[in-house]
């Protein structure tokens, strides 16, 4: 299922993770969000989705809003807790929601918030959050 070596059946990469601890604030997040496509040659525009870890609770979800309204507002956006849960490894659900749609390029309506703002999809980024202390950042780009 994984590889280090791409072949024919290869369809997505992890282009880059990035873990932050307990942040200050959101511009901390941001700045490390930056920093992570900067070192991939990418800024926010080359972004076309965003795959928020949005999870209903009031204390934690407003760092996805922000971004999601902000810096990454010009991404296509969805969730996907309210179909795996909330545990410590929820991202490897997500990371498979991802490679699924750099796969078949269609995002399933039932994890899309609003509409898909751009029609193909090459990079994807995952947001996540566990209690506001542990943050990751994935890039899976389209091979």
């Amino acid at each position: 299922m994984l590889g280090v070596e791409k072949n024919e059946h290869s369809y997505a990469k992890l282009n880059g993770l990035k873990t932050i601890y307990k942040p200050e604030n959101n511009a901390e997040i941001e700045k490390h969000i930056q920093e992570l496509l900067a070192e991939k040659g990418l800024t926010t525009n080359d972004i076309d989705l965003v795959i928020y870890g949005i999870n209903g609770d009031a204390r934690y979800d407003n760092v996805y809003y922000d971004l999601k309204n902000g810096l990454l507002k010009d991404a296509s956006a969805c969730y996907f807790k309210h179909l795996c849960g909330e545990y410590q490894t929820a991202s490897s659900f997500a990371m498979w929601i991802a490679s699924m749609i750099l796969k078949t390029q269609t995002i399933p309506a039932s994890v899309l918030i609003g509409e898909q703002k751009r029609k193909t999809v090459k990079n994807i980024l995952i947001y996540n959050t566990f209690l506001n202390t542990d943050h990751s950042v994935f890039l899976l780009s389209q091979c």
